[in-house]
């Protein structure tokens, strides 16, 4: 099997057996494409609360879900290019350049673009493609479909956000952005808490930042956030309760004592037991008396999770526990592993964070979750296999 051409006078035998070993790894990479497309296509992966063959690949093989996608994206393309798949599979064309020809190549012209992957680096042929991607797509129902903002966390820490708008709408946000950066650069800083004489300049604060300018954008957008959740704030400040949804049923449907019994939305629609409960975690709860179908007094609402205590479930879980789910605390909900229906208490020992997938998928009956005596969680499957990431002991329920 022969790769791409090495040639490094320091140490040549090495430079050509690192070379062969990298298109060992090509090879294995296109079969391994090949046949994970080839298993997201027969729907193989389906199981309890496994959302997509990405997820899958997250728990069983180890990858991250970005990863897996562009497995399947790049073997999905392979069975219509046969030329990058024989490329591929030889270990000529890597990943990273098979992921770059998927996007672009077609039956007409694949030869071209294959011969040019076996030309350029990488790096070369990804930015020849996406130029070539812009050129080809930009027209306004591809950009509003492109449109999107996705957040991220860096190994220090720090906030990654990557944006991709409309020519006018990203316009108008780097030039709100540039006027405020503008603004604030010309405001003289002024050490905190200190009185300046009539006529004297005030201390200038040296701003870290190793790219100023980048910094006072930076500085320009959290101030526009901060300004808008100070808008909204007083807009909702003594507004009317927020927008419910009612739900009618009775109590003794959601704890099991009883089968029959009304379950449905206030218009009358019906709904699953398993709905009702699984909105029951989170909602408020209206205790209401009735006498032969007719209310008769009403109880005071409570609350089941509060503020103070849903703090503390997001520090301890900090996004959906289901084995290799991704989703973050923000889109979870709070889930009694002991419905308050059954006596389940609402404490933190109780609770447990699951995003809406693995919520519905949970009362529905897909699959289970028990407590270990550590205080860890097992999630079980409905025929009583344990759902488990690779080399992953699941602590985020512990105590």
């Amino acid at each position: 099997m022969e790769g791409p051409l090495c040639n490094d006078p320091a140490d040549e035998p090495e430079a050509h057996a690192l070379c062969e070993l990298a298109a060992h790894i090509h090879a294995a990479t296109a079969e391994f494409s090949e046949r994970v497309a080839a298993f997201d296509l027969r729907d193989a992966w389906g199981g309890a609360g496994i959302r997509s063959c990405a997820h899958w690949l997250s728990i069983y093989a180890g990858f991250e879900s970005s990863t897996g996608q562009e497995l399947i994206r790049v073997g999905t393309a392979l069975a219509a290019l046969p030329l990058t798949r024989a490329a591929f599979g030889a270990g000529e064309l890597s990943l990273d350049k098979a992921k770059a020809l998927a996007g672009v190549a077609t039956a007409g012209d694949e030869e071209g673009w294959v011969e040019l992957g076996r030309e350029l680096t990488a790096g070369q042929l990804s930015r020849i493609c996406r130029l070539y991607r812009q050129a080809r797509e930009g027209n306004p129902e591809a950009q509003l479909a492109n449109r999107g903002l996705w957040t991220s966390y860096r190994e220090d820490g720090m906030l990654r956000l990557v944006a991709l708008l409309p020519p006018e709408e990203g316009a108008l946000v780097a030039s709100v952005l540039e006027s405020i950066a503008l603004e604030r650069s010309q405001q003289p800083a002024q050490a905190a808490g200190e009185t300046l004489a009539e006529g004297r300049e005030a201390p200038q604060v040296p701003d870290p930042a190793q790219d100023p300018w980048a910094a006072r954008r930076a500085d320009a957008l959290v101030a526009v956030c901060e300004h808008a959740a100070g808008v909204a704030a007083s807009e909702l400040e003594g507004a009317p309760g927020r927008t419910r949804v009612v739900v009618h049923v009775y109590a003794s449907l959601l704890s099991g004592k009883a089968e029959g019994g009304r379950c449905a939305l206030e218009d009358g629609q019906a709904l699953p037991p398993s709905v009702a409960e699984r909105l029951a975690c989170e909602a408020e709860v209206v205790e209401l008396w009735e006498r032969e179908g007719l209310p008769i007094d009403l109880g005071r609402s409570r609350r089941t999770v509060s503020p103070r205590l849903r703090m503390a479930l997001n520090a301890r879980d900090r996004g959906c526990c289901f084995p290799g789910c991704p989703i973050p605390l923000r889109r979870t909900h709070a889930h009694h592993l002991q419905h308050w229906a059954e006596g389940g208490r609402t404490d933190l020992s109780n609770l447990v964070s699951l995003c809406g997938f693995h919520h519905r998928r949970l009362h529905e009956g897909a699959y289970s979750i028990r407590h270990e005596r550590d205080g860890s969680l097992s999630f079980e499957a409905r025929n009583g296999k344990l759902i488990r990431a690779q080399s992953q002991w699941l602590d985020c329920a512990s105590a």
